[in-house]
Order: structure tokens, then sequence, then C-alpha cells
């Protein structure tokens, strides 16, 4: 699916809302609705305990080498 398509269903189903850029005439806006920011309070809750579960088992140093790795892992070094 392309990003134009999510976007097109999110704003279908009213949690976002699409409108032309007012400094780039070839751009669209994208923003939350009301019930769109709704949703994502509930999604960043959900994700923050799914993580402290997760995590729950490493020690600080545990966690903390896990998080050094991953940056090196996204940077690609």
């Amino acid at each position: 699916m392309t990003l134009s398509k999510a976007i097109r269903k999110l704003e279908k189903v009213g949690v976002v809302l699409r409108a032309p850029s007012a400094s780039d005439s070839r751009a669209m806006v994208v923003r939350l609705t009301a019930q769109g920011r709704r949703i994502a309070q509930k999604a960043v809750i959900a994700v923050k305990r799914a993580d402290d579960v997760f995590f729950g088992a490493l020690s600080a140093r545990e966690l903390a080498s896990y998080k050094a790795l991953m940056v090196v892992l996204i940077a690609g070094k």
C-alpha cells in the first residue's frame, strides 16, 4: 500500500484531514482530527506498556547496551 492510499483510508474513517499546503502548491498537509488524536494517545500508552513488559526483564545496564546497539544498527555503521 502506498502512503497516499493509507492517508486516504485514514481520511475516510475520520482520523486525519488533508488540506493544500499554504507554502507549496504541490504539497498537502495532513493533520490528525480530534478522533485521530484520541486514538494516537491510546496507542502511545499501549506501546509504552508493551515496552515496559518487553524490556522489563533487562537490567538498566543491559537496556543501555541494547539502545547503543540499536543506534549503531540504525546508523548502518
